[in-house]
């Protein structure tokens, strides 16, 4: 014997009936079934970028800390060297 349905139930959980006041539909554009995830593409581009940005981090860290280390920081004051830090 086929189901018969009820006339009165909706047929999508967005739309309401008249005197029903909640609201079901969400904003969230993904169905609860999906993985809302942002595709391989984005993520690789998202990981090269922050490795990007590590490596020029360190490039600058780098050549301060180089310039630092050559730098001769030794002052002669009455014939004798002082060194400043």
């Amino acid at each position: 014997m086929p189901a018969v349905m009820d006339s009165t139930k909706s047929q999508h959980p967005s739309s309401s009936r008249e005197g029903d006041r909640k609201v079901t539909q969400s904003w969230n554009p993904c169905p609860r079934s999906a993985r809302c995830t942002p595709s391989v593409r984005y993520r690789v581009g998202a990981f090269l970028m922050l490795g990007f940005a590590n490596v020029y981090a360190m490039h600058v860290n780098l050549s301060v800390g180089l310039a630092v280390m050559v730098a001769d920081l030794t002052v002669m004051r009455g014939g004798k060297e002082v060194q400043v830090i």
